[in-house]
């Protein structure tokens, strides 16, 4: 027995020796410097997929074939360097960080997601109106080429419908419909020639524009009679748009309030507006500018459905990122224990600052809300997935007043700030 406790002895002095590192105190990791590099990583994460998103696109010609034919290459290219200039405020957050300074290594950070996020929606938007959607960020054109050819068939059928259609126009417009044959379209599609069924529309596109030219041409020749159709047809087209959007379940007055208009009346004065000043130029013989406020107009109203399309798309394949925060009271005095349910309600993965969910309490001071309690956490970055919960449970001190719950976080997919309040009070 003696023996085995002299050996025990002699281990424990042995310890030291044996593990140096065991001596040595941990050196603090300082907070700011912790949460700095978090959302340094969230940013380069992010720029990472928006890159990968951009390349992406630029690699499918056909698909940038369609956006150069929608006239959206600028839209892209300007995209493009918005990304260079995220990327470029990234680097710099990353030089301040190593300096030291975390204030502005975070502001310089935010910026940066900012303009990530910016880019990642507007590469949607892009694809969609050239005639493409995306689909966990792949490019996919085939079925949104045939969303193109129709948009540019009901086109057709709306220039048809303003009557007395030149036949130079007519002709132009007959082999257009052509190239466009729906049925012709999916079975090039479905031998995989996409290539081809991207031509047609293009080709059809500039059909398209001849006959119109020609038609303007002679819309010129014909004066006041023809501006009065043509006004007629302005009107007709709206009331179109309108049942369209509602048709599509789309809420019309919201489509109308993107283009500047709070209301169907709005939209309704602008026309009365066109037609009194295209009836102006044609009384005093300017017919080029009547043309021009008519083709101001039909722009308007190409972009209005495309808007709607836009809205459909975003309605049927946008990340829906919703949060939901409840708290529940209770008294043990002096303290009052809060217990606070997070959940993700929305059908995108959340992500949190810390691990206390961003969580901060504010109390109401003279009608605005003050910070007034944030709860020691772990720099760390929390994920809630679509359904999950959590609960944090606090044991605060809080003088009598009215208070909320605020809970901070992130979309993972479209890096949108999303937040949630429960308001409770201390009597």
């Amino acid at each position: 027995m003696r023996r085995v406790y002299s050996s025990i002895i002699v281990l424990l002095m042995l310890l030291p020796m044996l593990f140096p590192t065991l001596a040595i105190s941990a050196t603090p990791i300082n907070p700011e410097a912790k949460r700095v590099e978090n959302m340094l990583n969230v940013a380069y994460k992010s720029r990472n997929r928006v890159e990968a998103l951009v390349n992406n696109v630029k690699a499918n010609q056909t698909l940038m074939n369609l956006i150069s034919a929608a006239g959206l290459m600028g839209a892209f290219n300007g995209n493009v360097t918005l990304l260079g200039n995220g990327e470029n405020l990234l680097k710099t957050a990353n030089e301040t960080y190593s300096a030291g300074n975390y204030i502005m290594a975070l502001n310089y950070t935010f910026q940066a997601l900012d303009i990530f996020r910016d880019v990642f929606r507007n590469i949607h938007v892009i694809v969609g109106k050239a005639g493409g959607y995306l689909e966990r960020e792949s490019v996919i054109v085939a079925e949104g080429l045939i969303v193109a050819a129709n948009r540019t068939l009901e086109r057709i059928k709306s220039i048809r419908e303003l009557g007395n259609i030149p036949s130079e126009a007519d002709e132009k417009l007959s082999e257009a419909e052509a190239l466009l044959n729906t049925a012709e379209l999916r079975s090039l599609l479905t031998k995989g020639n996409v290539s081809e069924v991207a031509y047609r529309i293009a080709d059809a596109e500039k059909l398209v524009a001849d006959a119109l030219k020609i038609i303007k041409s002679k819309a010129e020749e014909k004066c006041a009679e023809r501006m009065d159709k043509f006004i007629a047809k302005v009107n007709e087209t709206f009331d179109k748009i309108i049942e369209k959007a509602r048709s599509l379940g789309v809420n019309a007055s919201e489509v109308l309030k993107m283009f500047g208009f709070k209301n169907l009346s709005e939209i309704q004065e602008m026309k009365n507006n066109l037609i009194g000043k295209v009836r102006s130029y044609i009384k005093f013989g300017n017919i080029t500018q009547a043309i021009k406020e008519m083709d101001k107009a039909m722009e308007k109203i190409r972009n209005m459905n495309m808007e709607m399309e836009r809205v459909r798309y975003i309605a049927q394949y946008h990340f829906n990122a919703k949060l939901e925060v409840k708290v529940e009271k209770s008294v043990k005095k002096p303290f009052i224990i809060l217990d606070i349910t997070i959940t993700n309600t929305g059908n995108a993965t959340l992500i949190f600052p810390n691990s206390a969910f961003g969580l901060t309490i504010e109390r109401s001071v003279d009608g605005s809300w003050k910070p007034v309690y944030t709860p020691i956490s772990a720099q760390v970055l929390m994920m809630l997935r679509p359904g999950e919960s959590r609960h944090i449970v606090l044991r605060v001190e809080l003088p009598a007043g009215t208070y909320r719950v605020a809970v901070h976080a992130m979309c993972e997919k479209i890096f949108t700030p999303v937040t949630a309040y429960a308001e409770f009070t201390i009597p």
